[in-house]
């Protein structure tokens, strides 16, 4: 991993860590002023949302980064084309929301929050591409910026809504305001440092081009969104919106933790998109690096949310979610899927095999689907954690299989390296089950930490050597 890919890791991992503590912040306290049925409701119109912002970017977005990462004398090109493009696919991607709602006969109060929510998807969009061709620079510092600074100005702006007992709905219109502003900011960026700017021009051959590389990455998204939605959509249609509020917990606590791979994913995609046009061997690098940083990081994560679960759900929520530990601890398991799926998805895409990842993704939305609709009416929110966990795992080993077959790594060596953490992590989970006979949350948690760490050192699972390139940022 070059000095480069380094710099910009640190400063989406910083940014993101402060995002996500900021976004858990804003709705545990949301959680501790609503009832579990509004938080439900407010959880649900940003997930049904969440489905339909593919169609505003039908791809375009991977596509920029990974295009003008190989000819950045192009970013002006795409952008404008891009953009263009964006102005009629969002019309459709509403329209085609409205019909939607009505279709399902959701009531007139989560109408209305999915209408104003669609402003967000597309205005998140948008500086979603100008964020893409940034990524492509390798400059990814003012989307940190840009993303904290939009998360507080969120936080502030719905508080107020809550604190003098504003309609719901406002806590959305406080979306919007930030998404606006964070559309000015990173265009005028953009423009005074790349000299990039957006005026209305669409190269037809580019654009068709960029189109026809894009339909996998459309696809996959589709595909993505729906697994990663569908859940809350049918939690409240086949249960209660009180269901969906007791879902919206754990999924925001293990959802708090995908800044990791994003981060890094984010800094390392046009390395790997570079490198595959270049250099094979350090792309292979470059992906076992990868799956090291993540899985070192998120198996004790999984283990220790789920030995502390039923504590922090007590804490932070309240017995009033009491329903949610075991959702919990089902869920926090797909975070060891999740993550390791970022650099294998990444590989794909970087090779130009997308439509290897696009049909693993169709296949996993399929099995997701189905669990879904069989078990969610009778067994709620378990049911939708648990069938999260199953689609997540599947889409890893699926990706693995086929990543084996485009780049040289040493797989049995990735093995033996998580079977050394799984051993670091079962030393954790013995002293962190031990202690909390004894002692309160937070020093479960010190321990926890302290042990975890003193045994992937005993265990040369992180040497000094790479502590020491880690701090200076010399990762090769």
């Amino acid at each position: 991993m070059s000095t480069s890919v380094a710099k910009n890791t640190a400063f989406m991992t910083t940014a993101s860590i402060g995002q996500k503590v900021v976004s858990f912040l804003y709705f545990t306290l949301l959680a501790n002023m609503l009832d579990v049925g509004d938080i439900g409701r407010y959880f649900v119109a940003l997930s049904f949302t969440t489905i339909f912002s593919i169609f505003i970017d039908v791809g375009l977005s991977p596509v920029l980064t990974r295009e003008v990462a190989k000819s950045k004398d192009k970013a002006q090109a795409y952008l404008q084309s891009v953009l263009t493009t964006k102005l009629v696919t969002s019309s459709l991607a509403y329209l085609l929301m409205v019909g939607a709602i009505y279709l399902l006969g959701y009531p007139g109060d989560i109408r209305i929050l999915i209408l104003v929510a669609g402003l967000v998807m597309i205005l998140d969009s948008i500086h979603l591409t100008y964020y893409a061709v940034l990524r492509s620079l390798q400059d990814v510092r003012w989307e940190a910026i840009g993303m904290f600074g939009s998360q507080i100005l969120t936080m502030i702006l719905g508080l107020y809504a809550v604190n003098f007992g504003l309609p719901i709905v406002y806590l959305i219109w406080a979306f919007v305001f930030s998404s606006s502003v964070n559309v000015i900011y990173i265009a005028i960026v953009t423009a005074q440092k790349y000299q990039i700017g957006y005026r209305p021009r669409y190269d037809k051959v580019l654009i068709k081009k960029a189109l026809v590389m894009a339909f996998p990455f459309a696809l996959a998204g589709v595909f993505a969104r729906v697994y990663s939605s569908l859940d809350t959509v049918l939690l409240e249609r086949l249960v209660s919106d009180h269901e969906a509020g007791i879902y919206s917990v754990p999924y925001k606590i293990v959802f708090a933790f995908q800044f990791i791979p994003m981060a890094l994913i984010a800094s390392v995609y046009p390395k790997m998109s570079e490198y595959y046009a270049c250099n094979k061997q350090k792309l292979s690098d470059l992906f076992a690096q990868s799956m090291r940083y993540l899985l070192v990081i998120a198996l004790p994560i999984a283990v220790g949310v789920a030995l502390v679960s039923g504590d922090v759900i007590q804490l932070l929520y309240g017995e009033e979610y009491e329903a949610s530990v075991v959702p919990l601890q089902l869920l926090i398991v797909s975070v060891v899927f999740s993550f390791v799926s970022f650099p294998v998805g990444s590989v794909l895409n970087a090779c130009n095999r997308q439509h290897i990842q696009t049909a693993i993704m169709g296949i996993v939305m399929v099995i997701n689907a189905v669990l879904n609709l069989l078990f969610i009416p009778k067994y709620g929110a378990v049911a939708a954690a648990s069938s999260a966990t199953i689609s997540y795992a599947v889409l890893f080993i699926a990706g693995l299989i086929m990543t084996r077959a485009v780049i040289n790594v040493s797989f049995k060596a990735l093995y033996l390296y998580a079977i050394r953490i799984g051993l670091a992590c079962a030393i954790m989970a013995v002293l962190v089950y031990t202690s909390a006979l004894y002692v309160p949350l937070g020093i479960q948690i010190f321990i926890g930490a302290v042990s975890y760490i003193a045994a992937i050192l005993l265990l040369r699972v992180v040497t000094r050597d790479d502590v020491t390139a880690i701090l200076h940022r010399k990762i090769t």
